[in-house]
């Protein structure tokens, strides 16, 4: 995930294009994600529409980590813990459409997805996530280690 720290230069509009685009979302999934119509995102996106405050909150409840300061104002990170963005994943129904799980801190939301390559970037992304964690895990587990050994050195005496 992109870490953009000042765009006060930019419209929030600008600003939620990017998180969409940083998602790697198309806005008809962004707004079965944050649960909105795609008609209302399209508005904001195209026409240039003030998001009002239901709008934003329910950004805020969708994505449980955005930052809301960086989305109004454009000041901060995108994200408040770059760690946890939403994580998708695929499955395919018995019907004809494509429904992925995004899986937020606020729980599991239902994203229809328009393409297989809409839900190929978001695998893409899942995969990245998963590698990240891994590397963040086996770090950890040196520190652990490493722990571990300074606390064997200094209870046994030399």
């Amino acid at each position: 995930m992109q870490k953009i720290l000042k765009m006060p230069q930019a419209t929030v509009n600008q600003r939620l294009k990017i998180l969409i685009e940083t998602l790697k979302l198309n806005p008809r999934s962004f707004s079965k994600l944050v649960g909105v119509s795609e008609g209302t995102t399209r508005s904001y996106l195209d026409r240039g529409s003030k998001p009002n405050i239901e709008y934003i909150s329910a950004i805020a409840r969708g994505i449980a980590n955005i930052n809301t300061t960086w989305l109004l104002l454009g000041e901060g990170s995108m994200l408040l813990n770059e760690t946890t963005e939403p994580t998708v994943t695929y499955q395919k129904n018995k019907g004809t459409s494509n429904v992925g799980n995004v899986a937020t801190n606020n729980g599991v939301n239902n994203v229809e997805f328009n393409s297989f390559d809409d839900c190929k970037k978001a695998l893409d992304i899942a995969k990245d996530k998963i590698d990240q964690q891994a590397s963040q895990l086996q770090d950890k587990e040196r520190i652990i280690r490493l722990l571990e050994m300074q606390l064997n050195n200094i209870q046994s005496p030399l």
